[in-house]
């Protein structure tokens, strides 16, 4: 049987970094039973991109943070702020909790850079949409796929204005509901129902523009097409 000076001993003499989770369950029993123990973990524990994209990933709706903030610090942080953020905003299902854990994180500088930079290539993103041709297989998945993004990056920051009071929902329709103007003269109505699916999106909780919207709903369906039409009707709930 081992002696916890054997453990020291051969703690001491090896190399090998116990698993984080090794320790955490050592301290946990030595803490349960009141004693501590005899040798100090002092090795650097360094978590990896999987560790962190694992924990994040182990987050639903009625679990805790705890276990995902603790392997963060400032330290490591900045390595995992991309990818963190890009789960963060593509899990449409999950935006609401994740938005709670987005505003945690944003007293790194490294993650709010990610989100300025994100919002930023978002709204720029309107100024290029495009829509595929079905015919066209793998062009047509590739255009739903990018518009698929815009769509659910426009839920994460609804989510986010929602729990902050900030107004990124309220710039993004404004400047949408101009490009609508734009459009609605060049008659593109599959790049119409687009911007308007997005306006959709983004009026969750608070309709922006409302009148402009009431007045699309009386334009002639060889303007703007049906759909589109339905979707104003829909953000007002008609």
């Amino acid at each position: 049987m081992y002696s916890l000076s054997d453990f020291y001993h051969v703690h001491k003499k090896n190399n090998y970094k116990l698993p984080t989770s090794v320790i955490q369950i050592i301290n946990d029993l030595c803490m349960s039973i009141g004693i501590e123990t005899i040798f100090e973990f002092k090795q650097t524990i360094t978590q990896t991109k999987q560790d962190v994209i694992r924990e994040l990933n182990k987050i639903t709706e009625e679990s805790s943070f705890d276990n995902f903030l603790s392997i963060l610090n400032d330290d490591n942080i900045e390595s995992f702020a991309e990818d963190i953020f890009t789960i963060l905003t593509s899990n449409k299902y999950l935006m609401k909790k994740n938005c709670q854990l987005f505003i945690l994180l944003q007293k790194y500088p490294s993650v709010q850079q990610q989100f300025t930079q994100k919002t930023e290539a978002y709204l720029q993103s309107f100024q290029t949409i495009r829509v595929g041709d079905s015919l066209e297989y793998d062009s047509f998945c590739e255009i739903n796929k990018e518009n698929d993004v815009r769509k659910t990056y426009g839920i994460f920051i609804t989510e986010v204005d929602k729990l902050t009071g900030s107004e990124y929902g309220k710039t993004t329709c404004t400047m949408v509901m101009s490009l609508i103007e734009q459009t609605i003269a060049t008659k593109v109505k599959d790049v119409l129902n687009e911007y308007i699916d997005n306006v959709a999106i983004l009026s969750k909780y608070t309709v922006y523009h409302k009148e402009r919207i009431e007045h699309y709903t009386t334009l002639s369906p060889e303007i703007v097409g049906s759909r589109f039409i339905f979707t104003c009707m829909d953000i007002l709930h008609l």
